[in-house]
């Protein structure tokens, strides 16, 4: 039998009610019970009645911003807590995602992390919870490999490594690249390990985020803020692997597909930082104020 150490569970949330009760209802399927759940919020108007009257959830006021809402949860774990289980309020999980994490984590005793996999991502609630419900552990499941980054609303971190990298409030919002940057930080700490076996399904939700021009400026921004912090190792990668990529998909995504105006609008925010990164005030923080 599994030894249960104390996991506590942070999860940010801001505008998705009802989204965010699903999630922690999937919570309490759980194989492997946490110690509690941590709500960060800016507002009562975040949750419903149902979520606050929860025994092991606790609902946490702050500032808005995933970063800053999850550096909220860090500082209010309980003594107790050796796992740090960080989830996005808009996912649904198999019964057996925090025993396999575990699981997971006991293998690899030089673990910071243990990131998790997507069983799909964009789907509605109700095809959600059957994905979930047929996920089964296969023997061949179970591998472990090294990764570079883990994704932040997806992942199982030891709770020292938790509070002692706080998540870069710099990045607002959204924080676009938020968990690549703490990835890096926490991979000099230990190893980032994926496991196949600690699966979720992702709805992706796109209510209550960021605006689409936002959304641009910051696909701009963050890489080359984190390139100067040098979580980002190369100018390459920032060039080629960040913005190589997202430039040309909103190009395209102007001219084809169903979603044309959020893909212009987006390419507004990508022409309006580059214009900032030229005049060399291209900063993350700026995306507040478009």
């Amino acid at each position: 039998m599994l030894d249960q150490p104390m996991v506590s569970v942070i999860i940010p949330s801001y505008g998705r009610p009802k989204i965010l009760e699903d999630t922690v209802s999937s919570l309490l399927k759980q194989t492997v019970s946490p110690l509690e759940i941590l709500i960060s919020v800016v507002s009562s108007d975040d949750i419903t009645p149902t979520t606050a009257s929860i025994p092991s959830v606790r609902i946490l006021y702050g500032h808005r911003g995933s970063c800053a809402q999850r550096n909220t949860g860090i500082r209010a774990l309980d003594p107790r807590s050796a796992f740090v289980l960080f989830l996005d309020d808009d996912v649904e999980l198999p019964t057996t995602y925090i025993e396999a994490a575990l699981r997971a984590m006991s293998e690899r005793e030089d673990a910071a992390v243990v990131a998790g996999t997507f069983l799909a991502e964009r789907v509605t609630r109700e095809r959600a919870r059957e994905i979930a419900s047929k996920f089964k552990i296969t023997s061949n499941g179970t591998a472990l490999v090294e990764s570079r980054s883990a994704f932040g609303g997806n992942m199982l971190v030891r709770a020292f490594i938790a509070k002692k990298i706080p998540f870069d409030e710099s990045l607002p919002l959204y924080g676009w690249l938020e968990d690549f940057d703490w990835s890096a930080q926490a991979a000099r700490l230990g190893k980032i390990i994926k496991s196949s076996s600690v699966a979720m399904v992702h709805l992706a939700a796109g209510t209550a985020r960021i605006s689409p021009k936002q959304y641009g400026y910051v696909q701009i921004v963050n890489p080359c803020y984190l390139w100067k912090k040098r979580s980002i190792r190369h100018v390459g990668e920032l060039i080629y692997g960040h913005w190589g990529r997202t430039v040309p998909r909103n190009i395209v995504g102007c001219v084809i597909g169903a979603n044309r105006a959020e893909r212009m609008e987006r390419l507004r925010g990508n022409a309006l930082a580059f214009r900032d990164l030229f005049r060399g005030r291209c900063t993350p923080m700026r995306a507040t104020e478009l």
